[in-house]
């Protein structure tokens, strides 16, 4: 099966929260760790267990891995408008 990018998808997002995905979301863009912690509404100590979990549970060893792992599932498109609402 593939995503809208011509990627293969291997249905992570089925495995993850919806923190999770958000999280995706928002790591994808710029905002620091901190600012992704306010803008959820956690802790800094939350977000790193998030952000730890994703990075066990998806292979991936840094925030880059991340978020190419969220586009090539089509979890994260950088045609959404949620980076055009993140205040800095």
């Amino acid at each position: 099966m593939y995503n809208s990018n011509n990627y293969p998808q291997d249905n992570v997002r089925l495995k993850l929260s919806d923190k999770e995905i958000q999280f995706l979301e928002f790591a994808s863009s710029d905002m620091t760790y901190k600012q992704i912690a306010t803008r959820m509404g956690m802790s800094m100590k939350g977000i790193d267990k998030i952000r730890d979990r994703l990075f066990q549970n998806l292979d991936v060893k840094s925030r880059v891995g991340l978020t190419v792992k969220a586009v090539k599932n089509g979890i994260v498109s950088f045609e959404k408008p949620v980076f055009a609402a993140v205040a800095h």
